[in-house]
């Protein structure tokens, strides 16, 4: 089977069980909804269930987490048809990604998808009078503060930050924000010690 109890068992004694979400990917020629039949018998043992709405768990105190499906090698189905099969059979409980890491099929929808899926922002830094480093981006969760940035990024910055200028979707163009501005997906931050 693709997931073993073994995996779960050592994620959980490393991480302490913080599994917020899954990403399942699954692949043809295998029978996708064995697979998944399979993945929630293993997740069961360990109290967890998939966001399935129509699942119905068979222990009442089943933590339920989100659950993004990634169905991969989709270039091995070269007829449409046998792809719309394969879709048919997963079903519409559970939100489904069709990519094929050989062609590149559906790889920008994907990035796209498990950065809303994990709740992921992208923040650009600049140094004042500089241009935007575009290239490297900071990840970070939604809902982090400039303060928690200035952190991440130095722990001196952090404590000797006075303010920030913020060009984004939700700002004036170098707005100036406080410390506890929650960082958007897009924003161009300028830190001011």
């Amino acid at each position: 089977m693709f997931l073993e109890m073994g995996f779960l068992q050592h994620y959980t004694f490393l991480f302490g069980n913080p599994v917020l979400a899954f990403a399942v990917v699954l692949a043809p020629p295998e029978d996708p909804a064995a697979h998944l039949e399979a993945l929630k018998a293993t997740l069961a043992g360990f109290h967890l269930a998939l966001s399935d709405p129509d699942y119905t768990p068979p222990a009442p105190r089943l933590e339920v987490r989100r659950t993004l499906v990634i169905f991969n090698k989709a270039d091995l189905l070269p007829d449409p048809e046998e792809l719309e099969l394969y879709l048919e059979v997963l079903g519409e409980d559970l939100p489904v990604r069709v990519v094929s890491a050989l062609t590149g099929q559906g790889l920008p929808e994907l990035r796209a998808a498990l950065f809303e899926f994990l709740q992921l922002v992208r923040v650009y830094t600049r140094a004042p009078g500089k241009a935007a480093n575009f290239k490297s981006p900071f990840v970070v969760p939604a809902r982090t503060t400039l303060q928690e940035l200035a952190d991440r990024i130095h722990h001196d910055l952090g404590s000797k930050f006075k303010f920030a200028r913020v060009w984004g979707k939700d700002t004036f163009e170098g707005q100036r924000v406080q410390r506890d501005y929650h960082l958007q997906e897009g924003d161009v931050v300028e830190i001011h010690t």
